[in-house]
């Protein structure tokens, strides 16, 4: 994994930059009718949200959402510029984000929504398949349902 990577709070100057990410995982990993739903993620829904710099390029982005139960996170919104995929810098973004939602006291379960595209990079990371629901975010994006089983 290159040294060079760190990860700081998303800022709302980041905007521009993390939609040109996304983009850029169209349509291979996004329906393009998704990035609406990112914006207002993004303006209207943000609990904790990250981004991965690489030297001081943002090359990443990912968030961490909470259940009203106070006691459930979800990783939410996460990617990698196509650029910057296979470096570690996905690996390193999940693996942060996993230690920051379990280090707050009253959170014991922690779950992500993906599509079937990155459901082995959550399985790699210790995430196994509660649900799967066939063309949920778009046609031929499924939602699976996994939570974290280290």
């Amino acid at each position: 994994m290159d040294k060079q990577l760190r990860i700081r709070p998303y800022q709302a100057s980041d905007l521009e930059d993390i939609l040109t990410i996304f983009d850029s995982n169209v349509p291979q990993y996004f329906a393009a009718s998704e990035r609406a739903d990112l914006i207002r993620y993004l303006q209207e829904e943000i609990a904790d949200y990250f981004v991965v710099l690489q030297q001081d390029r943002l090359i990443g982005a990912g968030g961490i959402n909470y259940d009203a139960d106070g006691t459930t996170a979800r990783l939410s919104w996460d990617f990698i510029d196509q650029n910057s995929q296979k470096s570690g810098a996905g690996t390193f973004l999940t693996h942060y984000r996993i230690q920051y939602a379990l280090a707050k006291e009253n959170i014991d379960t922690l779950m992500v929504r993906t599509s079937q595209l990155a459901e082995a990079f959550y399985a790699k990371q210790g995430f196994h398949v509660l649900e799967r629901i066939t063309d949920h975010w778009a046609p031929g994006f499924d939602m699976v349902n996994m939570r974290y089983q280290p």
